[in-house]
């Protein structure tokens, strides 16, 4: 996205002479499809050391779930994308976004050190061109973007946070200035440290809120934690990750699972969020840690394959994991424990094409991008593909209001406009 940059000596701190001078922008779909076709689809991530290709296995009679249905988006003009969630101790959702305002109907840019706005004064309304010098495609997807329709300005923020309730997918939106939002500029609440932070995903543990984070966006160099105990409002960041340059858990999918006698958390890797030069399937890494210890980065174990009697070996060292079989993601994914299936499932929302009527995306022919569910009884397996569903964006599956046959996720970029959408899944089962 184009962002509009301040002038500390303007009273407001506005420079209209640099109107659009940063910029910021999406993968488009047809960059997807150009680098698929003239890339290696199906071969793993370089920064798997295995350099083995990725090889996904199909549902059998093992599976549960024989078909996947898309069941349709719910969109909600908060501007954003990413959105991984996780549900709070009394069923608040919490979702986590990133390159936005995690708002709607403002217009989102960097370098607003007066805000908040002093009270009783107004803030300044500004049309997408005055803004960003051109029509942004972003904002006005999401947006009325007609010749004059002007919009207040709001804060842009590189990883930031909101809170919904309600029942999916009508999640009711909030009144007032900062509407749902919680934190914006995640780790530090300051927009001045500059850091180029996404989230990968969230969890709570009892009322403590755990958040890994990955920097840069993209193809990041390090993945982290930052944990929140006032539910979200103010984060610390825990140092000494020893997820670095080397590392296939940069970008780390922790397993939403709401059983009350869980033991462990467990946390699903790969290297990159996105490589948009080089799109290829990752192959996906597992980790856990116990459910209290997960801020103790030494706590962690790797899976390091199965032993003799097909039970899961656990290294304390990332260089003796192994990879998942059958599992495997373009993108970041979203992991969950189906309490209704009694499955675990793994979620991504962009790993290949597909016939667009195949799997239901409208008014589509040809080949079409495509997202993929997977199903195991184990979180270290067996993983299957238990099927295909529109695609072409980041998303993740949330873990409220689901049942045996349904669950939703979240997605939003490229494919689907840039916001949050709310997503629906039909599953038939054997």
């Amino acid at each position: 996205m184009r962002f509009l940059r301040h002038r500390r000596g303007h009273p407001w701190g506005l420079d209209f002479s640099a109107l659009g001078a940063r910029a910021r922008s999406r993968l488009a779909p047809s960059v997807m499809l150009i680098a698929l076709i003239a890339g290696a689809l199906g071969a793993c991530d370089e920064g798997e050391s295995a350099g083995k290709a990725a090889k996904l296995t199909m549902c059998d009679e093992r599976c549960r779930i024989k078909a996947v249905r898309f069941g349709g988006f719910h969109s909600i003009p908060y501007l954003g994308d990413l959105w991984p969630s996780a549900v709070g101790p009394r069923g608040k959702l919490y979702l986590a976004f990133g390159d936005g305002s995690g708002l709607s109907a403002c217009l989102p840019v960097e370098g607003l050190d007066w805000w908040p706005p002093p009270k009783g004064t107004p803030i300044p309304r500004m049309t997408v061109r005055e803004a960003y010098g051109e029509k942004n495609e972003d904002f006005c997807g999401v947006n009325d973007c007609a010749p004059g329709k002007r919009y207040p300005l709001c804060p842009y923020t590189r990883a930031g946070l909101i809170a919904l309730e309600g029942t999916l997918p009508n999640l009711r939106r909030c009144p007032g200035r900062d509407e749902c939002l919680i934190a914006r500029h995640l780790p530090t609440g300051r927009e001045k440290d500059g850091r180029d932070v996404k989230p990968s995903s969230l969890l709570f543990v009892g009322r403590t809120l755990y958040m890994h984070l990955h920097e840069p966006s993209a193809r990041p160099r390090r993945g982290f934690f930052i944990r929140s105990h006032d539910f979200g409002r103010s984060w610390q960041e825990i140092a000494g990750s020893p997820w670095g340059e080397e590392s296939n858990f940069r970008v780390m999918a922790l397993l939403q699972d709401r059983r009350k006698n869980r033991r462990w958390v467990y946390g699903f890797g790969v290297a990159n969020e996105i490589d948009v030069d080089d799109m290829r399937l990752q192959r996906v890494w597992l980790a856990r840690a116990p459910l209290r210890r997960m801020a103790d980065y030494s706590a962690w174990r790797y899976f390091a394959g199965l032993d003799d009697d097909g039970r899961p070996r656990w290294a304390a060292s990332e260089k003796d994991a192994k990879p998942l079989e059958g599992l495997a993601t373009m993108i970041q994914g979203s992991a969950l424990y189906h309490r209704g299936l009694g499955r675990y499932l793994f979620f991504s929302g962009f790993s290949g094409f597909a016939p667009a009527e195949e799997i239901g995306w409208p008014n589509r022919s040809g080949p079409a991008e495509a997202g993929y569910l997977f199903e195991a009884p184990n979180p270290w397996g067996p993983w299957a593909l238990a099927g295909k569903f529109p695609g072409g964006y980041i998303g993740a599956l949330i873990a409220r209001d689901g049942n045996a046959r349904r669950v939703w996720f979240t997605a939003a970029g490229n494919t689907v406009t840039y916001n949050l959408h709310i997503g629906r899944l039909d599953l038939k089962l054997r």
